[in-house]
């Protein structure tokens, strides 16, 4: 089947937080949407639409997409897949190496696929193991997950200009925000604070961004359909700010009353971006997308999904 007039893209990860609000959004947006899935998830259920395609193929069988799909002709392969992103895993050495192995076989199918763009999901943390890199601060073994990131993300542009496939690294920073169910930032610190609890901190004066989970998608989005080949999109808010101010922000979302730990925590060991390190308005300047919800509004956002499916 060759390509048609309507939008098609295959979003791997398609059950995550983010590669889940890719699917809703494209199949709002009128695209044929190809969704790859592990085999036992049972999160896309729910989803019906004649225009989604559910595709269960786990991350090490990645090559098997030639013979699952039998589409030809694709805008995009959007790679939002990795297994250990925090925890143990994000430690393990044969895990981020699978990972990175892993990337390179989904440009290897995007391109037998036909997809004329290639997405990679990088992370803001590529940049803080690069800064950390540069001081004599020890590198401890969560630091594998972030280099694993570089590996696969360098690897990935390699392979996709040889095959003559667009590509764009979306650096995602922190999304946060409805269908949160991980132990992120603002989704744990939210909860323990509609519980009432105390939350310990730091003295969290390092600079932080966030970003709602809608406006981070609607930034994938604007640069699979027009980023500028082999460049690096920020997505985030823009607006970095004391983390302090954040947390600040969420008690007062919650309840003003609330007591919060400030320095009860043990300090961060490590390298702190001042988000120099980037262009961070790049969505902004070349595709003129700007975040359409202030942290304010997506916190009250996220308190109403939160408490709608307690």
């Amino acid at each position: 089947m060759e390509k048609t007039d309507i939008g098609r893209v295959i979003i791997t990860g398609a059950s995550g937080f983010i590669g889940y609000s890719l699917v809703e959004k494209y199949l709002e947006a009128g695209y044929e949407v190809y969704a790859v899935v592990r085999e036992n998830t049972s999160k896309m259920l729910g989803l019906k639409n004649e225009s989604l395609t559910v595709v269960r193929c786990s991350l090490e069988n990645i090559p098997d997409l030639e013979d699952k799909i039998s589409a030809r002709g694709f805008d995009a392969f959007i790679h939002m897949a990795w297994q250990g992103v925090a925890g143990c895993q994000a430690c393990d050495l044969d895990i981020q190496l699978s990972n990175v192995r892993h990337a390179c076989n989904a440009v290897t199918v995007a391109d037998k696929l036909g997809c004329e763009k290639f997405i990679f999901a990088a992370s803001i943390m590529e940049y803080e193991m690069m800064k950390l890199m540069e001081t004599e601060i020890p590198a401890g073994l969560r630091n594998i997950y972030r280099t694993a990131k570089i590996s696969a993300h360098y690897l990935t542009r390699i392979m996709a200009n040889e095959l003559k496939i667009k590509y764009n690294a979306v650096v995602i920073s922190n999304v946060y925000g409805r269908g949160d169910v991980s132990d992120r930032f603002i989704n744990s610190t939210l909860r323990k604070m509609l519980r009432g609890e105390r939350v310990k901190f730091t003295k969290a004066t390092q600079l932080y961004d966030f970003v709602y989970i809608d406006d981070a998608v609607k930034m994938i989005m604007g640069v699979t359909a027009a980023g500028t080949d082999n460049k690096n999109y920020y997505v985030g808010n823009m607006e970095p700010r004391m983390l302090k101010e954040y947390i600040l922000d969420m008690r007062d979302c919650v309840d003003r009353n609330l007591e919060l730990g400030f320095g009860e925590s043990s300090e961060y060991v490590g390298v702190s971006l001042d988000y120099d390190e980037f262009d961070i308005r790049a969505v902004y300047s070349d595709l003129e997308i700007k975040p359409q919800y202030s942290f304010t509004e997506g916190v009250k956002r996220t308190i109403e999904w939160i408490e709608g499916n307690a």
